[in-house]
């Protein structure tokens, strides 16, 4: 099921920037935008709605509407069980490659990507447990601009290994050059 979804997400980003092969738009790779997010982060299996931050780039455009971005990320947790306490923890350096739907004044996006993701689970009582893992994502939100250098973001992040775990980031972008050129 997960490989489907991988590929079917695969071929539609395939078959939308394919239409844009002959336009005139040169790639624009580079540092084109920072931003600090904070947001939470939801676990169904017994630790809720935690906190998590982070920090995120824009590393430019691909194609007119096909953008790169990045960052890295960590949230934490802990829940009772069995008269323990267990914690939870994840930090997370991620690359995505985000579809863009220019309207008006709002830019809502879909994107796919790929992360590392470093997991660290302590009980109470007994022997921590670390894990790193190749981890495809799906994310989507929508940037909306308050400032000529500065744009606000609302974005849900979820990782294809694991369904009943996802994000809601809220970022404060500052756009880098002298006009603020990512858009």
């Amino acid at each position: 099921m997960r490989r489907t979804a991988i590929i079917l997400i695969t071929l539609l980003f395939v078959f939308l920037t394919a239409q844009e092969s002959e336009s005139k738009f040169k790639p624009n790779i580079g540092l084109n935008s920072v931003a600090g997010k904070i947001g939470m982060l939801y676990v169904v299996d017994g630790y809720g709605i935690n906190p998590g931050f982070g920090l995120w780039a824009d590393f430019g455009k691909l194609s007119e509407n096909l953008g790169l971005d990045g960052g890295i990320e960590y949230w934490f947790g802990s829940k009772e069980e069995a008269s323990q306490t267990t914690k939870l923890s994840n930090l997370a350096i991620y690359l995505t490659v985000r579809l863009d739907f220019p309207i008006e004044k709002y830019t809502p996006f879909l994107g796919v990507g790929l992360g590392v993701d470093m997991y660290s689970k302590v009980p109470e009582f007994g022997a921590e447990e670390k894990r790193t893992t190749l981890e495809p994502h799906i994310d989507m939100g929508t940037r909306y601009p308050i400032h000529q250098k500065m744009d606000i973001e609302g974005r849900i992040k979820a990782n294809f290994s694991d369904w009943t775990a996802y994000a809601l980031y809220v970022s404060a972008i500052f756009k880098l050059g002298e006009t603020g050129t990512a858009e």
